[in-house]
């Protein structure tokens, strides 16, 4: 059975609600200015913080990418970072100018694909260098597509710059990256949906004079399971930069022609006796037949061996490395 109020407590409740100290429903509506909608499906969060790990991977990528294109084309060619970015990935369609280079790469581990970018006028610019040219022509990009051979040559290219890359992201984390495929046009391409942020790498290349823009697209869905060593704080590992780079000084210097000249013996003669010898004379040397002559290699003594014939010329067996004490 219920509990029945008194008077006195009718009373107190009467006028605690004519005070104000006890609250009572209203017909009036709670205020909304506070409450934002929310979708689910919505991929639009807000990403804070710069990635340093990434921006020092990508100094490491374009210092081996430099000395690779160098070697490879046998041109001077430079490279430098211009921005990093996060844009929605239609938004980064939208930039792109047509035609261009696109090529679909699997990143593995990692679940999902990157976009590789090249400009036109740089696809251009290659083949002209590679087919004789300086890569500074005036080319007509605009409707038409890339040939056969161009697409080759510049697959050629991509898989320069995709072994580099792969270098670059161990300081990160270890990927294997696969060509899938290439495109002229990125409405073609559906890596993920258009409303899903990308963060977009752009990095300008330049070979002899030629120069445009290489772009790299990774889905924000692909980095965030690493999102907190790409944001978190990392040091240059300058041994392994000084390793790439000394790697590629080796190939260089093992090209490089040196002359070499083995030391007979030497002597001391006169002016006069100079101007007197004819054919046949003999000068006499300070060495003896069986001692060990010197190997000069740019006019420093490397190597010391003994004098003999080799398949019917005249050659030098060295013995052993050059020691100032001998």
């Amino acid at each position: 059975m219920s509990k029945v109020l008194s008077q006195e407590e009718v009373d107190a409740l009467l006028s605690g609600i004519s005070g104000g100290e006890v609250e009572t429903e209203t017909d009036k509506p709670p205020d909304s200015s506070s409450v934002r909608s929310f979708s689910f499906s919505n991929q639009d969060k807000v990403v804070r913080g710069r990635m340093p790990a990434l921006e020092l991977m990508g100094e490491r990528f374009v210092r081996s990418l430099k000395t690779s294109v160098s070697s490879s084309l046998r041109k001077p060619a430079g490279a430098k970072i211009v921005s990093h970015e996060i844009m929605k990935y239609a938004d980064f369609i939208r930039t792109v100018s047509l035609p261009a280079s696109i090529h679909i790469v699997r990143m593995e581990p990692l679940r999902g694909s990157i976009l590789v970018l090249l400009e036109a006028s740089l696809v251009f610019g290659v083949v002209d260098i590679i087919f004789g040219g300086n890569g500074k022509g005036n080319f007509r990009v605009e409707d038409r597509e890339f040939t056969t051979i161009e697409n080759r040559i510049i697959k050629r290219l991509v898989d320069l710059i995709l072994n580099d890359l792969k270098e670059a992201w161990k300081s990160i984390r270890p990927v294997s990256l696969t060509w899938v495929r290439t495109e002229v046009n990125p409405q073609f391409i559906t890596i993920i949906a258009n409303d899903d942020l990308v963060l977009v790498t752009t990095l300008e290349l330049e070979i002899d004079g030629s120069a445009g823009k290489v772009m790299f697209c990774y889905p924000y869905s692909l980095l965030e399971p690493i999102k907190d060593k790409l944001q978190g704080d990392t040091q240059d590992d300058q041994p392994d930069a000084d390793g790439i780079w000394t790697e590629n000084m080796r190939r260089q210097l093992l090209g490089v022609p040196v002359n070499v000249v083995v030391e007979l013996g030497t002597a001391v003669i006169s002016g006069k006796e100079l101007l007197n010898l004819s054919a046949g004379d003999v000068i006499q040397l300070d060495t003896y037949s069986k001692e060990k002559l010197k190997l000069k290699v740019e006019n420093v003594i490397k190597f010391v061996g003994y004098p003999g014939f080799y398949r019917g010329n005249q050659a030098l067996q060295i013995s052993n490395v050059y020691d100032r004490r001998y």
